[in-house]
């Protein structure tokens, strides 16, 4: 059983404002992808691990709310039933980012 030192989180979907420096980034990454609309980035839906002392390590990036909250608690009930080592090794997260503490 994995300790609890992680914690994973689904971060949803958001509308960020449209200020010029997220607009360059903007262009550069979505440049014909209609990463703009109305004047705001669309930012994806994610699953992130957070480690004991506040630090995020992005787990996957989905297309929608619902997908990122089934996935988030496919991997937390990973993290339940597996060893830190084999959680680690199957989510390709460093086990040092996992035994980090402050």
């Amino acid at each position: 059983m994995a300790s609890q030192p992680l914690r994973i989180v689904f971060v949803p979907t958001e509308l960020r404002g449209s200020g010029f420096f997220e607009l360059m980034v903007s262009n550069l990454v979505f440049w014909g992808n209609e990463g703009i609309r109305g004047g705001s980035i669309k930012r994806f839906p994610e699953v992130v691990v957070l480690n004991s002392v506040g630090r995020r390590h992005v787990l996957d990036v989905l297309d929608t709310d619902e997908e990122a909250e089934e996935r988030a608690a496919v991997i937390e009930g990973d993290l339940q039933i597996l060893d830190i080592g084999e959680w680690c090794e199957r989510y390709s997260v460093p086990l040092s980012f996992a035994e980090e503490h402050g």
